[in-house]
């Protein structure tokens, strides 16, 4: 798996990159508040269908 840390371009996303692609296409996020975002990028941004899975278990898609 891919583990990136960073802040991207224009402050859109701060956390960790578990795997995928953060440019476009579909990619795997953890944020800082201990959210993981499984879904869908464009232009670095959360963009399109996904499953939002929370730090207290409850998931949302």
């Amino acid at each position: 798996s891919v583990d990136r840390s960073g802040v991207w371009a224009n402050g859109l996303y701060q956390g960790r990159l578990l795997s995928g692609d953060a440019a476009a296409g579909s990619a795997k996020l953890e944020l800082p508040d201990g959210r993981i975002y499984e879904g869908e990028l464009r232009d670095y941004d959360m963009n399109g269908s996904a499953v939002i899975t929370y730090p207290n278990g409850d998931v949302y898609q």
